[in-house]
């Protein structure tokens, strides 16, 4: 028996919602090569907070080498 599976895009009234329980925060910085990389990043922290600072650190090393 084959499944079929049917995919459809977000409504805004879902996407709306999706950004409430998921904050998403972004930085830009210079990378390796001396370009700018800029990478998004989600943390449910209180911006500043040491594990909000955690989740932008893991963001910024985990694509500084990337050119």
């Amino acid at each position: 028996m084959k499944k079929t599976i049917e995919v459809k895009e977000l409504t805004i009234e879902q996407k709306q919602a999706l950004a409430i329980m998921f904050q998403t925060w972004s930085v830009a910085y210079t990378n390796s090569c001396g370009t700018t990389n800029t990478v998004f990043f989600q943390s449910d922290n209180a911006d500043g907070s040491p594990a909000f600072i955690r989740e932008l650190a893991y963001a910024v090393n985990s694509t500084y080498d990337i050119c």
